[in-house]
């Protein structure tokens, strides 16, 4: 996770790589705020792809998010019997 984006887009590329190391894979998550798109631009040019991204969800859609889970699992647990 990392919390700001550095100023050098190599320096995150050098960071984000630690997150698979030695063959194995892992996801990489940044939080970017409207200040740091110019950055974030930047990575993707020296990527040369594109980063998936993401709204933060409010505390509303956590709320629903919750409600819808737990209506699932009371759905699935009547099944069961």
């Amino acid at each position: 996770m990392n919390y700001s984006l550095p100023d050098n887009a190599e320096i995150y590329t050098h960071r984000i790589g630690r997150t698979a190391r030695a063959g194995k894979t892992g996801t990489a998550i940044s939080f970017v705020s409207r200040s740091d798109t110019r950055k974030l631009f930047g990575i993707e040019r020296l990527l040369k792809q594109k980063i998936q991204k993401a709204q933060i969800p409010n505390a509303k859609d956590v709320v629903e998010i919750q409600k819808k889970r737990l209506m699932e699992r009371l759905s699935e647990s009547v099944a069961e019997g």
